[in-house]
């Protein structure tokens, strides 16, 4: 019983109800979780959505999918978490009237939260960490979102050229990631003609935007693009540099060319 209350509040309750039910004693509790990790959410979801039947039901199809994601596909279920109700990246979709208007607002509020990076007069690692956390979380969300949507996805690449051309790499690199993540998780083992099994993967972004997101050399290919035409960076492969070279000035330049990309804000 200590298990299923850790590990399944649902069924710590069922068997608990059941015994009790036979004539035998347990202690429920009122530290045992109930339905309030999503009941609270979702009822904050419904008071603040627009009343756009649409627009509700494709919420509710990307949050089907961050719950399964969340509760029913992970190692580790955090009952006492509230579920995230935060759907920035399909919002942002919805209320755009054109890719390209998308990868705009993308940008607009890329620049404002990168801003704060430069704001201090010194490169703010702290907020660089939460940015690049922040890049992950963009990632997952435009895997929901093409999961939950495959009818958005021809949207959301057509988004990508303008990002580039916008040299937005944070967005960029993220969305190519979620793609990625997408196509994976779509893909299927099939037998060959020789006998043997392949893995069948169906990409979902153009080839020439891959080497974006190319680990090999820590992003060499992107940081070598990046160097060239500098714009909103993909963190990552910066702050991995920094860590592993623990040279200042790695971040000294990618402060000079934080401020000579974005807006200056008065």
């Amino acid at each position: 019983m200590q298990h299923l209350r850790s590990k399944s509040p649902f069924a710590h309750r069922a068997v608990a109800y059941a015994l009790q039910g036979a004539g035998i004693q347990v202690d429920i509790g009122n530290t045992t979780p109930g339905f309030g990790f999503i009941a609270a959410p979702i009822q904050r979801l419904f008071r603040d959505l627009p009343q756009d039947l649409t627009s509700i039901l494709r919420v509710l199809c990307v949050l089907g999918i961050r719950f399964e994601r969340t509760y029913l596909h992970s190692r580790e279920m955090k009952w006492s978490q509230p579920f995230s109700i935060v759907f920035f990246f399909l919002e942002d979709i919805l209320n755009s009237t054109s890719p390209s208007d998308f990868a705009r607002t993308l940008t607009t509020t890329d620049e404002r939260e990168f801003a704060g990076l430069i704001d201090q007069g010194s490169f703010d690692e702290d907020l660089a960490h939460r940015l690049s956390m922040r890049w992950e979380k963009l990632s997952i969300e435009v895997w929901e979102c093409c999961k939950a949507l495959p009818k958005m996805i021809e949207y959301i690449q057509e988004s990508l050229q303008s990002l580039l051309a916008l040299r937005n790499y944070h967005s960029l690199t993220a969305i190519l990631s979620g793609l990625h993540r997408y196509s994976i998780s779509e893909s299927a083992i099939v037998r060959t003609d020789n006998g043997t099994t392949a893995l069948a993967t169906n990409p979902v972004f153009d080839p020439e935007f891959q080497y974006l997101i190319d680990p090999a050399q820590n992003y060499a290919a992107y940081r070598q693009q990046f160097n060239s035409v500098p714009g909103i960076p993909f963190l990552i492969p910066h702050l991995s540099e920094y860590r592993k070279s623990g040279d200042a000035v790695v971040l000294q330049i990618l402060f000079q060319q934080l401020k000579a990309v974005l807006p200056q804000r008065v």
